[in-house]
C-alpha cells in the first residue's frame, strides 16, 4: 500500500488502523522509522496490500513488526530497529525474486 502527502511525497504503508473510528497508517519514513498518517491528510495512491500481514489489536500489520517486536521501537526512531526492519524488507524482497526465477524456470509450479 503507498500513500501520498500532500507535499506529494509517496510513503510505503505498513499497517493500517483505527483509533476512535478513525483511520490511520503507519508509513515508513527513511532514515527514521515509522510514523503515523490521518487518512484525512493523505491520499491513497496503491490501496493493494502485498506481503505477509497479520490482524494485531485495532488495526492490521506488517508481520515482522509484531513477530520480531519491532513496532514500538520503529515509531520511537530507533536506528536499530530502522536497521533492522530494512534488512527485513530486503530479505523479504530476494524471497519474491526467488519465487518469480521458479516460475519462470518451471511454469507448472503453481
Amino acid at each position: 500500500m503507498r500513500i501520498k502527502e500532500k507535499d506529494g511525497a509517496l510513503i510505503d504503508v505498513y499497517a493500517v488502523y483505527w483509533i476512535n473510528g478513525k483511520l490511520y497508517f503507519y508509513g515508513l519514513i527513511k532514515d527514521y522509522g515509522l510514523s503515523a498518517f490521518d487518512l484525512d491528510e493523505v491520499k491513497v495512491v496503491d490501496s493493494a496490500m502485498s506481503g505477509e500481514f497479520i490482524f494485531f489489536e485495532d488495526g492490521v500489520f506488517f508481520k515482522p513488526l509484531i513477530a520480531e517486536g519491532l513496532l514500538d521501537d520503529l515509531i520511537e526512531g530507533d536506528l536499530e530497529s530502522y536497521r533492522r526492519f530494512i534488512e527485513i524488507l530486503k530479505e523479504k524482497e530476494k524471497e519474491k525474486e526467488k519465487e518469480k526465477e521458479k516460475e519462470k524456470i518451471d511454469p507448472d509450479f503453481y
